[in-house]
Formats: C-alpha cells, sequence, structure tokens
C-alpha cells in the first residue's frame, strides 16, 4: 500500500495539516496509526521539529546561600570580526552564582 500522499498532502493547505499527527488519525481513519507514524518518520519537517517533551522526573538543585554553588560556561569567537570588534580576545568565561543568578564575564585571551 503506498502511503506517500499523506506526507504530500502534510504540506498542503488542509484542515488536518497543521494538528499534529493525532489530527492525522483522524483523518486517516481507515490507516493505522503505525503506518501513519512511519510515514512521519521519512517527512523531514515533522521529525525535526516535534514537541520537545519535558523529562517527568527530574533532580531539584536546592541552594541556600549566595556564593555556594556557581555554573559556569566559556564562549568561543571563531569570526575574525568578532575578534577584532572585541580587541583580540578570542574567549569569555561566564560564570553564574546559583542563589542570586549574579554573573560575572571575565574576557580571556587563551585557555
Amino acid at each position: 500500500m503506498n502511503l506517500d500522499h499523506i506526507n504530500r498532502e502534510w504540506h498542503q493547505d488542509l484542515p488536518h495539516s497543521f494538528g499534529g499527527k493525532y489530527r492525522s488519525y483522524e483523518h486517516y481513519n481507515d490507516i493505522g496509526k503505525q503506518s501513519i507514524d512511519n510515514q512521519f518518520k521519512k517527512n523531514d519537517i515533522y521529525s525535526r521539529f516535534k514537541q520537545y517533551r519535558r523529562l517527568k522526573h527530574y533532580n531539584p538543585v536546592y541552594v541556600y546561600r549566595k556564593r555556594e554553588q556557581f555554573q559556569a560556561d566559556t564562549i568561543v569567537f571563531n569570526d575574525p570580526l568578532m575578534m577584532q570588534a572585541t580587541g583580540n580576545i578570542r574567549y569569555l568565561l561566564i560564570v553564574i552564582d546559583v542563589y542570586t543568578k549574579y554573573a560575572w564575564l571575565f574576557p580571556l585571551k587563551e585557555i
């Protein structure tokens, strides 16, 4: 059974085109859900831009006073125009206090 018409219709202005796969299940009620899911896996736009689902369980981080926990990251400037604009500073070190959300920014020429 050729189901390529599902992907062709997904890109048209049809009511089920903008409702996600559950709206397509209702529209194509004579086709099984597994077959529709397999067609959507071939669809580049549907597989790239699926809705992000947050984890059900996560470990919270509790901080009770300032300067108890920090987060740090670096930014790398690879573009020559950015390096020229920053005075040949290639790296930035960002440190954030988790409790107060206060941020420090340190320019670094080398790591």
